[in-house]
């Protein structure tokens, strides 16, 4: 990593380009695998230094890079999927999940397990909400936290919300109360598996599910 400060003039001006262009602050964020707030200073000049990383990848989003990959009306998965994880660990049901953030339990499921990349815009804005609303109250299903537990899946407060949605942001280390209870939740479920899960999506039938979530 290059910690080396440079004039952040250059990226400004390439960001204000690139939205004069036709894009937005979140997608130049998410193509130069920056956060948000950090194009938002370094737009609006709040920042006069940026590090050599951070101007290089900036520099290097083109607006022809921007949707390359991912389908109109649509988002990156990542964070969705860590919000549904996340508020999983904390406790929360998926039932209850899916009826806060209103998608239907095989989509959420499919976001919990990876099985989309992208993710349409009204539904990750809808998990958006959700764990705005639900990460302040601990959930009360036991099986629901050691499910998670076991599978390594971060807790709400272990993630910091401004970068969540960016794919190389890393969470918080876990507490050692939590490795802790990781490591009984994988040790409990070698022994006697997990009746956690209210779905189980037949293989036939996930084709469909990406299509529709």
């Amino acid at each position: 990593m290059n910690t080396d400060l440079i004039p952040a003039g250059a990226a400004r001006d390439h960001i204000k380009a690139l939205i004069e262009g036709g894009s937005n602050q979140s997608r130049i964020a998410r193509c130069a695998e920056v956060s948000r707030i950090t194009v938002v200073h370094i737009l609006h000049g709040y920042v006069v230094n940026v590090t050599r990383d951070t101007h290089e990848a900036i520099m290097r989003v083109r607006a022809e890079d921007e949707g390359r990959g991912i389908p109109a009306g649509h988002v990156d998965a990542v964070g969705s999927r860590r919000r549904a994880r996340a508020l999983i660990a904390d406790g929360h049901t998926s039932t209850r999940i899916a009826m806060r953030a209103q998608v239907s339990l095989r989509t959420l499921w499919a976001v919990l397990d990876a099985e989309l990349a992208y993710v349409p815009t009204d539904i990750a804005h809808r998990l958006e909400r959700a764990f705005a609303v639900m990460q302040m109250t601990p959930g009360k299903s036991t099986a629901a936290r050691s499910y998670a537990a076991a599978r390594r899946w971060n807790l709400s407060w272990e993630w910091d919300e401004e970068d969540i949605d960016v794919r190389t942001t890393r969470p918080f280390p876990s507490s050692l109360t939590r490795r802790q209870e990781i490591a009984d939740a994988i040790k409990a479920e070698n022994l006697h598996g997990t009746r956690f899960r209210p779905v189980v999506i037949a293989p036939a039938r996930r084709a469909r599910v990406r299509s529709a979530a």
